[in-house]
């Protein structure tokens, strides 16, 4: 016969704060990897596919909602009303459309290469 160990909720709590506090030490001092970046040759305003905003992120959830973030801060009070998929020398983007309230519209480029068919 086998001998089982039971751990109670306060051991359990207990080791679960233990391996947080390990993994967030682990982080510590550590730079984080900005969601939008762009090389600092290039102006990435989102006017064209060859000025894309470049969206790194680790899936496709998370790089639409840096889209959004996106427009939001840049282009306040604008919404989107049309959105496209479109490769171009072998990078994917999303074309998104936006127009504010007056009827003026833009079109913003995201280059999401790095996130595009990435799921979780």
């Amino acid at each position: 016969m086998r001998n089982r160990s039971i751990l109670s909720q306060g051991q359990i709590a207990s080791a679960t704060t233990l391996l947080l506090a390990i993994l967030l030490a682990g982080c510590a001092g550590k730079e984080s990897k900005p969601l939008i970046s762009a090389p600092a040759e290039v102006d990435r305003d989102g006017s064209s596919f060859d000025r894309a905003v470049v969206i790194t992120a680790p899936n496709e959830a998370m790089g639409v909602n840096d889209e959004y973030i996106y427009i939001g801060e840049q282009f306040p009070g604008y919404k989107e009303t049309g959105q496209a998929l479109e490769q171009s020398a072998n990078r994917s983007y999303d074309v998104v459309t936006i127009a504010n309230a007056g009827g003026q519209t833009k079109t913003v480029y995201f280059d999401i290469t790095g996130f595009f068919g990435k799921n979780s």
